[in-house]
C-alpha cells in the first residue's frame, strides 16, 4: 500500500464518524483558520502505519493498526473516552437498552484501581464468588488499567467464558466465570412500616421511568402511601432521558439541568413538566461511592430544588456526556462531548461528586451490619418464630453472599431497614414528617 493510500486511509477514519456533525471538514476548515497543517499528523501516521507494514517481523492488517491509533488518541483524552469495536459498540447499545451480555458487574474506580462495584444478584460473576470491592487485576491474564478497557473486555458472546484475577483482603485469587445475558427490570419497590415506599433503581434504562410509575401506581392501589425512599445506591447511571423522567415525577414545573458543550455553550436544556401523575410525597435519595452520572443528576437536581433530602455517602462524581460516533464497518468512538450542570448552575467535577444533606455511613464490613441487625432484631417486638426465621435468613445471606452492603431486597422490609443504617436514617426521618 501506497503512502498516499495509507494517509487517506487514516483520514478515512476521521471522516467515517456519523453522528450529526461533519467532524472530517470541520477539523481540516478550522485547523486551516488556525493557519497549522492539518495533515502534518496524517503524515506521521501514515509514515508509521509504512514502516510497520514494510519492515515489522509480523504481517499486521492496516485496519487494525488504524482500529489502535483511535484507540490509542481515545485514551489519550479522558477516563470515559474509548473506541468500540463493532461487537462492543452494539453491545454497549444493547446494554442502554436494557440488555447486557457478560458477567453481569458494574466497575468503578477507587483511586487508581478498577474494582467490583454492583454485583448482579444470581449474575454469573455472582454465582462463581465475585463481591463488591474485589479489585480486578487482570481478565484473561491481561492486566488491568483502564476502567474502559476492562468494562470492554468482560463483555463478550453468551456462553464464552472468563477469568478474572480479583485481589480481596490483600490475597489474589481467579474467578472463572461464563458470559451471559443479563435481563432485569431497573426498578423494585416495596413498603416499609408506616406507609413508606422503598424504591430501589439498579440502572437507568430504557423505560425506568415507566417502571417507577408502575411501581408507585402499584403501590397506591394496595394503600395510601406516606413517603418515599428512592435508593440510587450502587447505581452507576445509564440513559439521560431516563433519569429525566424520573426526576419530573417528582418535580412540578422547573429546571432540571443542561448539558453544556465545549467553551459552556448549552446544547440541551431539560425542564420539568407539571402533569397529574406527580409524586408529591415526602422524599429521601440514598446515594453512596457508586452513584454516578444519571443517579447524580436525579439526586443533584432533586437537592437543589430542595425537594428531596440526599442520604448517604459522597458520589461517584461523574459528570461528563458520552455521545457514540459511529464508522462505516459498524465500530464507533464513545467521546466526552459535554458536562451536566444542575439547577443551580453547579457541575459534578469527575471524581468528587455530591456531597449528601445528611452524612450517614454504611457498615464498612458484614460483622457490622450483622451486629446492627442483631440488635435492632433483640429490640423488635416480634413473635419468637418470626425473630429466629429473620435471624437464619440473614446469617445464610451473610454466608453465602458475603457483600459489604446490606443485602437490598433479599431481606424482608423489617430486617432490611435494622440491617441498613442509611436506609434506616432515611425511614425514620420520613416517619417523623
Amino acid at each position: 500500500m501506497s503512502r498516499r493510500r495509507l494517509a487517506a486511509a487514516a483520514l478515512a477514519v476521521g471522516v467515517a464518524l456519523t453522528g450529526g456533525i461533519g467532524l472530517g471538514m470541520a477539523a481540516v476548515q478550522g485547523a486551516r483558520a488556525q493557519q497549522r497543517d492539518p495533515y502534518a499528523g496524517l503524515d506521521m501516521l501514515a509514515e508509521a502505519l509504512h514502516a510497520i507494514e514494510q519492515r515489522h517481523v509480523a504481517p499486521a492488517p492496516a485496519e487494525a493498526l488504524l482500529q489502535g491509533a483511535v484507540a490509542g488518541m481515545a485514551e489519550r483524552l479522558d477516563a470515559h473516552s474509548a473506541y468500540l469495536t463493532p461487537e462492543q459498540r452494539a453491545e454497549f447499545q444493547d446494554r442502554a437498552e436494557g440488555g447486557d451480555t457478560g458477567i453481569g458487574v458494574r466497575l468503578r474506580l477507587d483511586a487508581d484501581r478498577v474494582v467490583l462495584g454492583q454485583v448482579t444478584p444470581a449474575g454469573p460473576a455472582d454465582l462463581a464468588g465475585a463481591l463488591p470491592g474485589d479489585a480486578l487485576l487482570a481478565i484473561d491474564g491481561a492486566p488491568v488499567t483502564r476502567l474502559a478497557a476492562a468494562e470492554q473486555a468482560l463483555r463478550g458472546p453468551r456462553d464464552t467464558p472468563v477469568t478474572l484475577r480479583v485481589e480481596r483482603a490483600g490475597i489474589p485469587q481467579d474467578l472463572h466465570v461464563v458470559r451471559d445475558t443479563i435481563l432485569e427490570r431497573s426498578v423494585r419497590a416495596d413498603r416499609l412500616r408506616g406507609g413508606v415506599a422503598h424504591v430501589q433503581i439498579d440502572a437507568f434504562r430504557r423505560r425506568t421511568g415507566h417502571e417507577l410509575r408502575e411501581a408507585f401506581d402499584q403501590l397506591e392501589s394496595e394503600a395510601p402511601l406516606s413517603g418515599a425512599v428512592l435508593d440510587l445506591r450502587g447505581n452507576a447511571g445509564g440513559l439521560l432521558e431516563e433519569a429525566v423522567s424520573v426526576v419530573d415525577l417528582f418535580l412540578g414545573a422547573g429546571a432540571i439541568l443542561e448539558v453544556r458543550g465545549r467553551g459552556g455553550r448549552v446544547l440541551e436544556r431539560h425542564t420539568a413538566r407539571e402533569e397529574p401523575d406527580d409524586r408529591n410525597l415526602p422524599l429521601v435519595v440514598l446515594v453512596d461511592e457508586e452513584s454516578a452520572s444519571a443517579a447524580e443528576i436525579v439526586a443533584g437536581a432533586l437537592q437543589d430544588r430542595e425537594r428531596a433530602l440526599v442520604v448517604g455517602t459522597q458520589t461517584y462524581g461523574k459528570g461528563s456526556v458520552q455521545k457514540l460516533f459511529l464508522f462505516e464497518d459498524g465500530g464507533g468512538l464513545k467521546l466526552t462531548v459535554a458536562r451536566y450542570h444542575l439547577p443551580s448552575g453547579r457541575s459534578i467535577a469527575d471524581g468528587e461528586g455530591l456531597q449528601p444533606d445528611r452524612p450517614v455511613a454504611a457498615p464498612t464490613v458484614r460483622s457490622e451490619a450483622a451486629d446492627a441487625f442483631r440488635a435492632a432484631l433483640a429490640a423488635a417486638d416480634l413473635p419468637d418464630s418470626e425473630r429466629a426465621a429473620l435471624l437464619t435468613s440473614f446469617d445464610a445471606l451473610a454466608e453465602t453472599r458475603g457483600a459489604k452492603r446490606p443485602p437490598g431486597s433479599a431481606l424482608p422490609p423489617a430486617a432490611r431497614v435494622a440491617a441498613d443504617p442509611q436506609l434506616a436514617a432515611a425511614h425514620a426521618w420520613l416517619l417523623d414528617q
